[in-house]
């Protein structure tokens, strides 16, 4: 009995012995615990080792970063005339993956546009990704159809665009952006970091359903706005010099040309240009070689320009004088070793006064003959000669003096008539600027003053004197030889009746594969007017012009239109108007933008028959317009009004006299400017829209709305 219970027991108790103790649950336990320590770590990693990173995650799902653009900063001339400003634009994005209706999208850009149809289609249907640029930098008022538009996969993205108010003038200066408005030549790419600003951002919520909300919670950060700069440079001024510059050299069937002015006093460039030139709305493969600002990249023999500093050193040295009776050899002479020296006009025995105007190489290089090696290489570079000037403006040279080490039996002779020696542009203009300021060499610069976006100024700089080069009484005198150059020698066709001229004309042949050409030739005229008050100097090189090599013939007269036109605009009374042909046809003056004083005096001189513009009143457009030929009887027709009394603070919109609607963007902007008021600018082209506010301080600002 006992026996079977124990079997029975066996074979029904749930109880099976000690090899089975609660080996699930153990397991199971186990399992849990695994999972448990796993879900500990990944906790532990994610919220205390990559918290960042999984912070950073959350909030791209839930919040999202918007771009607060900075503006760049505007350009201004020496006269605060706006020369490059940055409107709003829109460019056209697609994501191809969203699309709803590309015939429908491709249909709107190309009726906005005028662009085919096909070009679009191919552009998505060749997109890699979900991201495809279909149009950039396009003004909103011409995307009336796209922007109507609302298809997912359409993109519309707000960009900066750079606007140039005087187009071309100036644009090798000023150079230009790319596309993503980044400075790519000229001022605009070596003062990029200054122009750009920084941009700031904002953090919005993102809900549910992706829509951005604003949060005050989220933080803020205010874009930067780009500096402002203010150049040295008359745009006026500029305008005249290019203009004279592009004639001249379709005139003379040039290759090239190059023409500064600067302020002698100050050393501030005024005017610098390069033929040939570039319009930055129109970037091709010919821009490069416009963009080149050839007054300070390239070097020339300067030739006879050069014979100014011979005359200075020699006169301050007292090795020569005015009077004194030098042998001219009748044009031709031979020195040690067979070198040899000619004169286009061959002289006996005349004055230095006399070898001067008829530029005589063979006196020239006796004077600096006269003096000791070292002495003459001193002077030479006194007047900048071999050396960066260090103008503020990108690709400058130093041009190449040799050392008196190096000097052979004849290099004082050759250095003398401006020859062995190599100079940029901008060394010749300054040192004819030297001697226009009583013998003081001055740092040329272009760069006035940058400033913030609030009028804060950053830097400014200042007049900054190099050295006295030779002295006052000296300067006065080489300045009277000047002056009998142009009276009464080589330089007769820079003459300008009622003002005096002090200037040299030069001549120097070209280098080619190491060897003086016998073909091409650089013509030069440097000099300042006026002499007995000067308030630019000025050089003009004409590069292998094929009408004639001389600078006499060639550049002189471009010298002598653009300091008439200039100082004619700055009221000088009583000088030749070059502008009158002799087939009594006149060159438009521009006076867009004068006041009635400044508008009279030029209509007068021109001899117009007009009504006299009304006490007050100002001129805000023409016909005929500027620059165009025009008979002298040809009736003139001004549209006038009264400008703006900045001092009233009751000033409504209604009672704004200075109506702009129609014009182009760069008359608008010349005719608000010339009064004093400040402008902003939204699109580009013809004025469409004028919207006026005033600023904290009470200063009266337009905004020009065009397409």
């Amino acid at each position: 009995m006992k026996q079977k219970i124990n079997t029975y027991f066996k074979e029904n108790s749930e109880y099976k012995g000690p090899k089975g103790k609660f080996w699930k649950f153990w397991s199971l336990m186990t399992v849990i615990l695994i999972g448990f320590v796993m879900v500990v770590v990944r906790l532990f990693s994610i919220q205390i080792i990559n918290n960042d990173k999984y912070e950073k995650i959350a909030k791209r799902q839930h919040e999202s970063k918007i771009d607060l653009r900075a503006d760049r900063g505007n350009i201004y001339d020496r006269n605060g005339m706006l020369v490059a400003t940055t409107f709003k634009t829109i460019s056209i994005a697609a994501d191809p993956t969203l699309i709803e209706n590309i015939d429908k999208l491709c249909a709107a850009l190309s009726k906005d546009l005028g662009s085919p149809i096909s070009k679009y289609k191919s552009k998505i249907n060749r997109a890699k990704g979900s991201f495809v640029w279909l149009e950039r930098g396009v003004s909103p008022d011409l995307l009336n159809n796209t922007l109507q538009l609302n298809d997912k996969g359409l993109l519309t993205i707000e960009e900066p665009k750079r606007n140039f108010p005087y187009r071309a003038t100036g644009s090798q200066i000023i150079g230009f952006t790319n596309i993503d408005n980044k400075g790519i030549s000229g001022l605009e790419m070596q003062y990029d970091s200054v122009l750009h600003g920084r941009s700031g951002f904002m953090h919005m919520y993102r809900d549910g359903l992706r829509r951005l909300r604003p949060s005050p919670d989220l933080p803020i950060v205010e874009p930067v706005h780009g500096n402002n700069i203010e150049l040295t440079i008359d745009i006026e001024l500029q305008r005249i010099v290019e203009y004279e510059l592009k004639t001249g050299m379709e005139r003379l069937l040039a290759e090239a040309g190059t023409v500064i002015a600067v302020k002698p006093q100050t050393g501030e460039i005024l005017a610098i240009a390069s033929y040939p030139m570039f319009d930055p709305y129109n970037i091709n493969e010919n821009s490069n070689e416009g963009m080149r600002l050839r007054g300070i990249t390239d070097v020339l023999e300067p030739g006879s320009t050069f014979k100014m500093v011979t005359a200075a050193m020699g006169i301050e040295e007292g090795v020569v004088n005015e009077e004194e009776i030098l042998n001219g050899h009748n044009g031709v002479a031979v020195y040690h070793g067979g070198a040899r020296i000619a004169d286009v006009h061959g002289m006996g025995k005349v004055t230095f006064r006399e070898a001067m105007q008829n530029s005589s190489n063979i006196i020239m290089g006796e004077v600096a003959n006269r003096l000791p090696s070292e002495l003459l290489y001193k002077y030479i570079r006194d007047f900048g000669f071999g050396l960066p000037t260090d103008v503020d403006l990108p690709g400058e040279v130093s041009g190449y003096v040799p050392k008196p080490q190096k000097f052979h039996v004849n290099t004082k002779r050759y250095l003398g008539h401006g020859y062995g020696l190599n100079s940029t542009p901008l060394q010749v203009v300054n040192a004819y600027a030297a001697l226009a300021n009583g013998g003081n060499l001055m740092k040329p610069f272009i760069i006035k003053e940058i400033t913030t976006a609030a009028g804060e100024v950053i830097k400014q700089n200042k007049p900054e004197k190099v050295r006295q080069v030779v002295s006052e009484k000296t300067a006065k005198r080489v300045t009277d030889l000047l002056v009998s150059v142009v009276d009464s020698g080589s330089g007769k066709r820079a003459q300008i009746e009622g003002m005096k001229i002090a200037g040299k004309t030069g001549t120097s042949q070209k280098i080619t594969n190491g060897r003086y050409s016998k073909s091409d030739y650089n013509a030069s005229f440097a000099g300042f007017f006026p002499a007995d008050d000067p308030q630019i100097a000025m050089i003009v090189i004409v590069e292998n012009p094929r009408r004639s090599i001389y600078g006499g013939f060639n550049s002189a007269p471009i010298f002598k239109n653009i300091a008439s036109r200039w100082m004619l605009s700055r009221g000088y009374e009583n000088i030749h108007n070059p502008l009158i042909a002799t087939n009594d046809s006149i060159m438009m003056p521009n006076i867009i933008g004068m006041k009635a004083n400044e508008a009279n005096r030029v209509l007068s001189f021109y001899q117009f028959e007009y009504t006299e513009v009304e006490k007050g009143k100002f001129v805000y457009n023409q016909y005929p317009q500027p620059n165009q030929l025009v008979k002298g009887n040809e009736e003139l027709v001004l549209t006038t009004g009264f400008p703006v009394d900045m001092k009233d603070t009751t000033l409504k919109d209604t009672d704004i006299k200075h109506n702009v609607l129609g014009f182009s963007l760069r008359r608008a902007i010349s005719v608000l400017q010339s009064n004093g008021i400040a402008i902003e600018v939204s699109g580009n082209g013809y004025v469409k829209n004028q919207l006026w506010k005033k600023n904290k301080s009470g200063k009266l600002i337009c905004t020009l709305i065009c397409e």
